[in-house]
């Protein structure tokens, strides 16, 4: 038996033996392993680590080494595990992340600490393991909902922008929904349908398919045949089939209807005139199933009352009598809108139009929120802002501009004494009596505004660990070694001002023996 041979048994002995090193082994919640930094076989392992690796027993774990256990990347090869083990177990502790591998051959990404300790005579690394599966899963989800916000609020303002939106040709308008829906909702295809008086058919207006840039219309369905699927825009509702087969609110439509398109997920809206459900908002996606998300369905609702707005326009500019009944269509409208659509007559002082929606963002009825003013509807530190850009010579110029959308985040004042932030897509125009209003829609954005205060807290949070931290601790940059920011404690061992450290470098101050170590670790690192 070697030398090095020997002292690995010596270590597991050491381990094995130790009853209580054990039991507080398997009181800790993160994986722990214990290792011999020489042949990098593993001495220990409590249970969290078992269940991390698949379901291991203790035996199997003990028969493999560390190196089985990480999946070695081009960025993570054998050799920079070594040398991180090496550091650890000389009494530098290192932090990194890789993708473990369980003996499967599955992956996942870890955070790894390793730490150099004492074993009997000798030395040993704990290496301590996070399973960052689920952070990295919310991590995409949360950038997931952003992209998904971001991108449904370009596609409202560029819906918003056009200055013939509610005045231009019936066809071309529903054409450029269709078309901009398609590439929002990466739908490929999207269309608009008409229902018959006695909802017994749907003609098709437009339906724009993606794959060949296409618009097309005038197929009819018989409704009559899928009663389940009319009812429930009836009602008011979505439909969001995320398998159109097995839906039972899709399930009725024929089903080579769907395969002759290649239809597998569909989500609906219905659009509404002055109280009657005259026709549906439709995207149907082809290829594997899809499940919609909320803000999807959010989205899906909003542009059919987008549609239904515009097809009140269009159908109120035919006769004046519908002109005077404007402000009591466009409530019937947006009765299942969910953000706020609102009017705000800027020749008169007040609300012309605030959609139902308000209720549920801001606790007010309708009439009770037409009666405030505009800076009542606001805090005051918003009313403030608006005023910049809503007032005197800033509206002409924003008017003169091409009615270009303005996206502003406000605060809102709520019944119940509290404040929700929105985020505001407006821009002005001229309603058919000459006078100047601004049209807008308003999105709660309260979660986001939370999540931004959580990450503004944690880098608040790391500031103050760095500034105050007992240990000296540099940052600075790989490229030439430039001091970017020092902590105090840095300050009060090297004897610098906080100017000379940052005017200078690390080789510079003399705080490597030797500038070729400093090579060294940057090329293991990275």
């Amino acid at each position: 038996m070697n030398e090095g041979e020997g002292e690995y048994k010596d270590k597991k002995e050491y381990f094995k033996e130790s009853t209580l090193l054990r039991t507080v082994f398997n009181l800790i919640e993160e994986a722990v392993i214990i290792c011999d930094p020489g042949s990098r076989r593993i001495l220990e392992v409590n249970a969290p680590m078992l269940l991390m690796f698949g379901g291991l027993t203790r035996e199997e774990a003990l028969r493999v080494d560390l190196s089985d256990l990480i999946s070695h990347e081009p960025s993570f090869t054998p050799a920079k595990l070594d040398a991180l083990v090496l550091d650890a177990a000389a009494g530098s502790r290192q932090e990194f992340e890789c993708f473990a591998r369980r003996l499967d051959g599955t992956v996942f990404p870890v955070e790894i600490s390793l730490h150099g300790a004492p074993a009997g005579t000798s030395r040993c690394v704990i290496a301590v393991v996070r399973d960052l599966t689920r952070i990295r899963a919310a991590e995409e989800e949360r950038a997931e909902r952003a992209r998904l916000q971001e991108s449904h609020t370009r596609m409202l303002s560029s819906l918003i922008s056009r200055r013939d939106f509610f005045s231009g040709d019936l066809e071309a308008t529903l054409r450029h929904v269709t078309e901009v829906s398609s590439a929002v909702m990466g739908v490929g295809r999207v269309s608009i349908w008409q229902y018959s008086p006695d909802l017994s058919a749907i003609t098709c207006q437009d339906l724009y398919e993606a794959a060949t840039s296409r618009h097309s219309s005038g197929t009819v369905l018989e409704s009559v045949a899928f009663p389940h699927y009319t009812l429930v825009h009836v009602s008011g509702e979505i439909i969001d089939a995320d398998d159109v087969f097995s839906d039972p609110r899709t399930s009725e439509i024929p089903h080579e209807y769907f395969r002759g398109h290649g239809i597998s997920s569909l989500i609906d809206a219905p659009i509404w005139i002055s109280g009657r459900l005259v026709g549906l908002l439709s995207f149907e996606h082809t290829g594997p199933a899809r499940h919609w998300q909320p803000e999807e369905k959010q989205l899906v609702t909003t542009l059919s009352s987008f549609v239904s707005l515009y097809l009140e326009t269009h159908e109120r500019r035919k006769t004046e009598a519908l002109l005077r009944e404007s402000e009591e269509r466009h409530r019937l409208i947006s009765e299942n809108v969910s953000d706020v659509i609102w009017v705000y007559n800027l020749t008169r002082g007040c609300f012309a139009h605030i959609s139902p929606s308000v209720r549920k963002l801001r606790g007010f009825t309708v009439e009770e929120a037409m009666k405030q003013s505009l800076k009542e509807s606001l805090s005051p530190e918003s009313a403030a802002g608006v005023e910049g850009w809503m007032g005197g010579d800033s509206l002409k110029s924003w008017s003169d501009s091409g009615s270009t959308p303005v996206v502003v985040e406000l605060q809102q004042p709520c019944k119940d004494g509290s404040l929700v932030w929105v985020e505001v897509t407006a821009r002005p125009r001229i309603n058919v009596a000459g006078e100047i209003e601004v049209f807008g829609v308003s999105r709660n954005i309260e979660q986001r505004k939370r999540a931004e205060l959580l990450q503004r807290e944690s880098e608040e949070l790391f500031e103050k660990a760095f500034i105050t931290s007992p240990y000296a601790i540099t940052l600075t940059r790989v490229s030439d070694g430039a001091l970017i920011k020092v902590n105090n404690a840095f300050l009060s061992i090297t004897g610098y001002t906080e100017d000379e450290a940052l005017a200078s470098g690390t080789v510079a101050l003399n705080l490597w023996d030797n500038p070729q170590d400093r090579a060294d670790v940057i090329r293991v690192l990275l």
